[in-house]
């Protein structure tokens, strides 16, 4: 077979369909291999409003000991045990950091201690933290 007698074009749309194939097989892999740990955990929703975060966490696995502070750690609620399945909710006083709002979660996994520095969705001021309730569950 004579190579010279197939178009260039054909031949450089063929090298790129390849390249592009690869560069999707490691951007695959890369994303897939970075999942957050705590995802392995629990999912959360976290709203900030009025200077308040409030965050629900659903565990995918038993939690112990789930403590949420903010993220200088001076306001603090404890969800205590939350089973698989199970959600539970609560609000700190937070404050925006270079336009976020974020919360830190400590929580305890087969014996083993975690944390996650989490950020929260910023909603408008629309009448406090219940009305923020309301929007969290209308997405």
């Amino acid at each position: 077979m004579d190579i010279s007698k197939i178009p260039k074009f054909v031949i450089w749309v063929g090298i790129a369909a390849f390249i592009l194939v690869v560069l999707y097989a490691i951007y695959t892999y890369y994303v897939t291999s970075y999942l957050p740990p705590y995802l392995e955990y629990f999912t959360y929703s976290c709203q900030y409003a009025n200077g308040t975060s409030l965050i629900i966490i659903t565990a995918k696995q038993n939690l112990e000991n789930v403590t949420v502070y903010n993220f200088y750690e001076n306001s603090t609620c404890n969800l205590g045990n939350i089973n698989y399945g199970s959600m539970n909710a609560c609000s700190v006083n937070n404050d925006i950091i270079i336009g976020n709002a974020y919360v830190r979660i400590y929580y305890t996994v087969n014996g083993n201690q975690y944390e996650a520095i989490l950020p929260c969705q910023i909603v408008e001021n629309k009448g406090g933290i219940l009305s923020g309730l309301f929007t969290l569950f209308s997405h």
